[in-house]
C-alpha cells in the first residue's frame, strides 16, 4: 500500500498534527501574499542575497513519506540564519528571554538536513529578530540570539516523532484529532488561542469552534 505523502515546511513540524491534517484534507489552500509581504520578501533577498539556501529533502518514516521544502534560511560565515519580524512591543518584551521553540526547532531540522546532503552541518544557528512598525519594512531595531547545533540522534528522533504523530492524526476523524497544545497555539494566560484565529484550519477545528462557542 502506498504511503500518504505530504509536503511540509520545517516550521510545519512544530505545527499541531491537527492544523496539518485538517489544511490537507480539506485542502486549504495557502494565504496569498499581500503587496506589503512581497516588499518584506524583496527587502529580505538584498539583505541575505545569494546566501539563501532552497531545496527539497524526502523523509520517509514507517507510515509516512514527507517532503521538507527548505527556504528563507542562509548561511552566513558558517552559520545557519533566519529572519523574524517582529514588533516594537514584542521586542521590549522579549528581548531578555529566550527564544521560542516554534523558532529554534525549524533551524535545527534544517542544519540536520544540511549535514545529511552535505556530510557537513553549521557551525552555529543564528536566530536573528529584525524590530518594525507595522506597515514599514525597515527596520528600527535588530538583535540576535545565537544557540548551538543539536546533537543530529536529537534531531533525527525529533523529525521521526512529529511525522509518525502527524501519520497518526491521518487515521483519525476530524472530530478525534489530538487539541493543539498551548505551544502550537502560541497561547499564553492573556490568550491562549492566540495563533488560532489566524490558522487556516479554524472554520473546521472541532477544538477551535469548541472555544468560540464558550466565549
Amino acid at each position: 500500500m502506498n504511503k500518504p505523502h505530504l509536503i511540509l515546511t520545517p516550521g510545519d513540524l512544530c505545527v499541531g498534527p491537527q492544523e496539518i491534517v485538517l489544511v490537507n484534507r480539506h485542502r486549504i489552500p495557502p494565504r496569498s501574499s499581500s503587496e506589503f509581504d512581497e516588499r518584506v520578501n524583496e527587502y529580505e533577498a538584498t539583505r541575505i542575497g545569494p546566501r539563501e539556501i532552497r531545496f527539497e529533502s524526502d523523509i520517509e518514516t514507517e507510515h509516512l513519506l514527507a517532503t521538507l521544502d527548505v527556504r528563507r534560511y542562509f548561511i552566513l560565515n558558517g552559520s545557519l540564519c533566519r529572519m523574524f519580524r517582529i514588533s516594537p512591543e514584542e521586542s521590549r518584551r522579549r528581548r531578555r528571554g529566550r527564544a521560542l521553540a516554534r523558532e529554534i526547532m525549524p533551524c535545527q531540522v534544517v542544519a540536520w538536513l544540511l549535514s545529511q546532503r552535505s556530510g557537513s552541518r553549521p557551525t552555529k544557528i543564528n536566530l536573528l529578530y529584525h524590530v518594525s512598525r507595522p506597515g514599514e519594512v525597515e527596520p528600527i531595531d535588530f538583535w540576535a540570539i545565537e544557540i548551538p547545533v543539536a546533537p543530529s540522534d536529537m534531531i533525527e528522533g525529533f523529525i521521526e516523532l512529529r511525522l509518525e504523530l502527524i501519520a497518526e492524526a491521518m487515521a483519525m476523524d476530524d472530530g478525534d484529532l489530538p487539541a493543539c497544545s498551548l505551544e502550537e497555539r502560541h497561547g499564553s494566560k492573556a490568550d491562549s488561542f492566540a495563533k488560532c484565529r489566524y490558522c487556516r484550519a479554524a472554520r473546521v477545528c472541532t477544538q477551535f469552534q469548541r472555544h468560540v462557542e464558550t466565549m
